[in-house]
């Protein structure tokens, strides 16, 4: 490999090292995390998860409830967008939420996993704490009726219902806060 070619590759390699750890020593991920979960031939027809960030922790009082879950669902003219934002008790400021997961688990049921890891550059504050996050799954027209649940730490925190999504036009549904 010619010297010239050796170091913009070295170069290249600090600046994405450089960027990663500074996610880490400010505790929250540098990039939104965004999963798709579908394959296979029917890909088009299921719900994918399209964009994700989170916070880092942040310490609350002792009276502060810290878990919430919202829903929000649209209408686009490839199917519907379901909206989700809230906030996640945590272990400590030094905990996010990374790595989310969309998995068909049948029967028109999607789970959407919530998993909180350890920033180890953030010093711990031996605190309760709460970690933001937004999630925007696209269920496309031709999927028809979907349940997507939002789990944490093995627990379902909210579910949503679509109703026909085949009419892009009435993406009704239901959103319920578990």
């Amino acid at each position: 490999m010619s010297s010239p070619l050796r170091r913009v590759l070295f170069a290249g390699l600090f600046v994405v090292v450089a960027l990663l750890v500074a996610g880490a020593v400010v505790g929250m991920p540098l990039f939104s995390t965004v999963t798709n979960s579908s394959s296979g031939s029917d890909a088009g027809s299921e719900p994918v998860l399209t964009s994700f960030s989170s916070t880092g922790g942040t310490c609350l009082g002792t009276d502060v409830v810290a878990s919430s879950a919202s829903s929000e669902m649209s209408s686009t003219d490839a199917g519907t967008v379901v909206t989700y934002a809230g906030n996640l008790t945590v272990p400590d400021a030094n905990y996010g939420i990374d790595r989310p997961t969309l998995v068909h688990a049948g029967d028109g049921r999607y789970v959407l996993d919530l998993t909180e890891s350890e920033f180890t550059k953030k010093p711990s504050q031996n605190c309760t704490a709460r970690a933001h996050y937004e999630a925007h799954i696209q269920i496309p027209a031709s999927a028809g009726s979907v349940t997507i649940e939002l789990q944490h730490d093995g627990h379902v925190i909210s579910r949503s219902s679509t109703g026909n999504a085949t009419d892009a036009t009435n993406p009704s549904g239901t959103a319920t806060q578990v």
